[in-house]
Parts: C-alpha cells; structure tokens; sequence
C-alpha cells in the first residue's frame, strides 16, 4: 500500500426509517432541502402551492412559496412548517440554505415578477414576459410534469397570469431559521438571473460561494456569487465569457 494507513471504511447504514413530516391534500410540495446547524438542528425548506389537476413548477405557477420546518431531535419531530422569509415572497423558485460556522443560516431564492394577464396586456415591457400560450406550451413539452394536452387550447382560462424575468435574494437568519430579518439582493447582471436549489460553501476564510444556474435559460455555463461577511455582503462579480443564446425575459 502506498499510503501509511488505509482508509477507515464507512460504517454500514443497519436501518432506515422513513416518515411523513408534512402532508396537505390541497397542496402541492416538491424540491426539499436540508441543512445542519452548528447547534445540531435540521432546517429543512421546500416548495408548496395549490394542488391542481395537472403539476404547475415554480416557472409556470405565481402561487409558490419557499417553506421551513425544524427538528432538534435529528428528524423525530418537527415544527409546524413556516412560510420562509414571508407571505409577501411568492412566485418563487425552489431555495437553498446555507448553515454557517457562525450560527446564522442563509436562504437564497429566485423571484420572478408576475402580472396578471389584463394588466401584463398593457404593460410598455409586454413584448418581454412569457404569456399564458407559451407557459402552456412549455407544460406540454415537459416529459416530467405530465400536463394534459388540452391546456393549449385555452391557456389564458387555465394560467391566467404572465412571467417577467426577476432577482436572487439571499436573507439572513440569526436565530436558526426561525426568523428572517436581513434581505440582500445578488447581483447576476450580465446573467439574466441566478437560481439554485442547493446552499453555498464557506470556505476557511469566511468567504461563501454561491452556486446558481442561470434562470430562465439553465445553460451549462452557471453563475455563482461570493460572499464576505457571513452572507452579508455580496460584491459584483466579474463579466463570464459569453456562452450565446439569449433571454425573451430581461431583468426590469
């Protein structure tokens, strides 16, 4: 061997339990995450909006929000979930949570602007968002979500709303998820965004990286974003190489 001591084998996992921790009939919940918190907590976020007939994804549906619950029993029980950081942050996409060295927690999510369709119609900026026809096709494209092909023929009935483009926050918990109090926008200019679903990495010097995709588009080419000041500040990041293609939504 040419190591001076062979690596320890990993421990066999001997039993696994499996529960429930939430459950609604008239919700929709998907795209889990979980951290653990320098204090032994589990933090756990997820998506949730109205169950329908046919699967909405947070690109389709204005309804969604990002929603927390704790357990400090290593997943025995659980908190009541929480709507994370407020009612007020709907539309969204699916968040990530980073658990820092020094106690605070971060949760980073992609918002997109959603009008209703009236409103959208007549807006100077209409020629920018992604009206009901094209969330519909998008649906009917998508081999996962399993939409009926009949959305298409009446997508203004079925999504009456349209999609701008958006903005990545990250907000700032100092008492382990409980409470958000403190929200940065990320800057992802010359990206049109920056979405993920995972948390960051805080390396030995205190700074976070951050990585995303690049939303609406996800090109291979992903963006990420640092941090200095445990998660406080996030400074501007240089230019990426061009990768082409391009965005119907821009950042308004």
């Amino acid at each position: 061997m040419t190591h001076a001591r062979a690596a320890k084998a990993p421990t066999p996992v001997e039993a696994i339990g499996h529960a429930v921790i939430y459950r609604d009939p008239f919700s929709y919940c998907a795209h889990p995450h979980l951290v653990r918190l320098t204090d032994g907590a589990w933090v756990l976020v997820f998506n949730r909006s109205v169950r329908r007939r046919f699967i909405l994804h947070p690109p389709q549906d204005p309804h969604f929000h990002n929603v927390t619950m704790r357990s400090e029993d290593e997943g025995r029980t659980w908190t009541a979930p929480q709507v994370a950081p407020g009612y007020e942050w709907h539309g969204v996409e699916c968040a990530g949570l980073t658990a820092l060295g020094s106690g605070t927690v971060l949760l980073h999510q992609w918002r997109f602007r959603w009008y209703p369709l009236a409103a959208a119609r007549q807006r100077a900026d209409a020629s920018d968002l992604t009206f009901p026809s094209d969330l519909a096709a998008s649906l009917v494209a998508s081999p996962e979500l399993g939409a009926p092909s009949g959305v298409t023929a009446s997508p203004d009935a079925m999504l009456p709303w349209a999609r701008g483009n958006g903005a990545t926050f990250v907000h700032r918990s100092q008492d382990g998820g409980r409470t958000w109090t403190e929200t940065r926008e990320i800057e992802t200019l010359p990206y049109p965004g920056g979405y993920g679903l995972r948390g960051g990495l805080e390396l030995p010097s205190g700074l976070v990286l951050l990585p995303l995709s690049d939303v609406p588009e996800h090109r291979r080419s992903s963006p990420s974003d640092r941090s200095t000041g445990a998660g406080g500040g996030w400074p501007r990041r240089p230019s990426p190489p061009r990768t082409g293609g391009g965005s119907k939504s821009r950042r308004r």
